[in-house]
C-alpha cells in the first residue's frame, strides 16, 4: 500500500487548517531564526484583512520531533499547504510544501514553477 494514498485530500474550504507552519527543530542552526520567523509568519497570515487564512493557522511547535514527522503529520489531518522554516531560512527563504492534489492541479504546474521563479529573487 502506498502511503501518499493514506493522505486526506480535502476541498480547502473544510480542510481542518488551512495553512500550517512548522519551524525547525529544537537545538538545530536554524532554530533561533525560525522561532522568530514563526511569530511574524503566523501574525502575517492571521490577519481579518487576510481572510483567506484569518483564524485558520495551525503552528506545529512540537519541535521535539523533525520536521519530516511533522509534515507527515501535516499531511495525515489534511492541512493542504504548509510552510516549512529549515535549513533555507539561512537564506532568507522558506519552503511551501503543497500537500492537496486538489491545489496543485488548480495551479497548475506552469503557475508553480512561476511562482517559484519569483520567489527565489
Amino acid at each position: 500500500l502506498h502511503i501518499e494514498e493514506n493522505f486526506p485530500d480535502f476541498p480547502f474550504e473544510i480542510a481542518p487548517f488551512r495553512i500550517a507552519i512548522i519551524p525547525a527543530k529544537a537545538g538545530s542552526k536554524e532554530d533561533q531564526k525560525s522561532q522568530a520567523m514563526v511569530g511574524y509568519l503566523a501574525n502575517l497570515l492571521d490577519q481579518k484583512e487576510n481572510h483567506l487564512f484569518y483564524d485558520d493557522i495551525l503552528v506545529d511547535d512540537r519541535t521535539n520531533l523533525t520536521i519530516g514527522s511533522r509534515l507527515i503529520d501535516c499531511k495525515l489531518i489534511g492541512v493542504p499547504l504548509v510552510i516549512v522554516l529549515g535549513k533555507c531560512i539561512h537564506e532568507e527563504k522558506v519552503e511551501i510544501v503543497i500537500v492537496s492534489k486538489t491545489i496543485r492541479d488548480l495551479l497548475g504546474k506552469d503557475k508553480l514553477e512561476c511562482h517559484s521563479r519569483e520567489t527565489a529573487h
